[in-house]
């Protein structure tokens, strides 16, 4: 064999050598990075099954902590009557309840708080933000002072341009806002917060309630939305004006489409505390990507407190995805939307 081509051999056979070499050491690195990841990631979830099993204890402690207060204020109540006459123990008596509510409402925030953790054992991932933003013509202020907008020939609302925007992407789409939630729980709990056609306060009915609850995790929501939407329609028209405003297939679009463990928690804290009935997310979407919310802002709104921690609620403790559906923002504006929702932090992580 002549010389130049031992050379060439040689040469081949050594470059090959290197690559092998060189890929044994990247596969190296790789099984170190992947193993350094895991271990990191089982630190992290020894620390925070850690933290749940703590919160599970306060949990209890909490519990506890609500029947005694019940039972030292009973006593207490009792003892203060003992004299009275008939108008100061009545006098006596409200004032008392309103303080055992308030008591209570505040223990209860604490334990729907500490749920939250909790809940996760039920596999609830946190969900992510995501930001749009569209151009449209810019009509003026309509009758009721909000901007309209010109789209395909027509006037719009800045909410049915974010419906159509969706319709248009394969979606489906409707305004929601608070309403349809407060209707959404009538439904569901008809029988524990309906009395007569008034709505019955949480705590003065509230075994019932938390035990309707509980029921829920083991039942199928399609199934019990749709027979209760038709054996209490006509009674649920008079107690709500806006029940009439979605029909049949809305109603069922989000035990459908969303999880019941999360559709469940979000009407438990929506139910449970009055702060939380406002702030939810201008429009529910659902379709070929599951569901999601979405905050409707044309080029002068802004995202408001409330709807801010809604809006962090949703996405990092139930695990709801959240879109900003913006029209006609600059772009120093969505730049600094972005910033404030980035790298969220609640106060419950901590």
């Amino acid at each position: 064999m002549p010389e130049y081509q031992l050379i060439a051999l040689a040469l081949t056979i050594s470059l090959i050598i290197f690559v092998f070499l060189l890929l044994a050491i990247i596969d190296i690195n790789k099984r170190k990075d992947i193993w350094k990841n895991k271990t990191n990631y089982d630190e992290k979830i020894k620390k925070l099954k850690l933290e749940n099993s703590k919160l599970k204890e306060e949990n209890t402690n909490l519990k506890e902590k609500n029947e005694e207060l019940e039972e030292i204020l009973s006593v207490k109540i009792n003892k203060e009557f003992e004299e009275d006459d008939s108008e100061t123990k009545i006098i006596k008596l409200e004032r008392k309840v309103k303080e055992l509510k308030k008591a209570l409402l505040i223990i209860n925030n604490e334990l729907v708080e500490k749920k939250e953790w909790v809940v996760r054992e039920r596999n609830i991932s946190p969900a992510k933000f995501v930001f749009r933003n569209v151009e449209r013509e810019n009509c003026g202020l309509g009758e009721d002072g909000k901007l309209i907008f010109w789209e395909d020939g027509e006037e719009y609302s800045v909410e049915e341009i974010g419906i159509n925007y969706y319709k248009k992407e394969g979606y489906c789409a409707f305004w929601a806002e608070n309403e349809y939630w407060k209707n959404l729980l009538y439904v569901l709990l008809y029988n524990e917060v309906i009395d007569g056609l008034e709505e019955i306060p949480y705590f003065e009915n509230k075994r019932e309630i938390d035990g309707r609850f509980e029921e829920l995790y083991t039942l199928d929501l399609v199934e019990e939305v749709e027979k209760s939407f038709k054996e209490n329609y006509d009674d649920l028209n008079i107690i709500t004006d806006t029940f009439k405003k979605y029909a049949l297939v809305d109603y069922l679009a989000t035990p459908k489409y969303l999880d019941g463990d999360k559709l469940i928690l979000l009407l438990q804290r929506f139910l449970k505390n009055e702060e939380h009935r406002y702030g939810l997310p201008d429009l529910i979407v659902y379709g070929k990507d599951g569901f999601f919310f979405s905050e409707v802002k044309s080029e002068n709104d802004t995202v408001r407190d409330i709807q801010f921690n809604q809006h962090k609620y949703l996405v990092k403790i139930i695990g709801i995805k959240v879109e900003l559906f913006c029209v006609n923002k600059s772009e120093l504006q969505m730049k600094n939307l972005e910033s404030k929702y980035e790298n969220v932090v609640l106060e419950i992580f901590k």
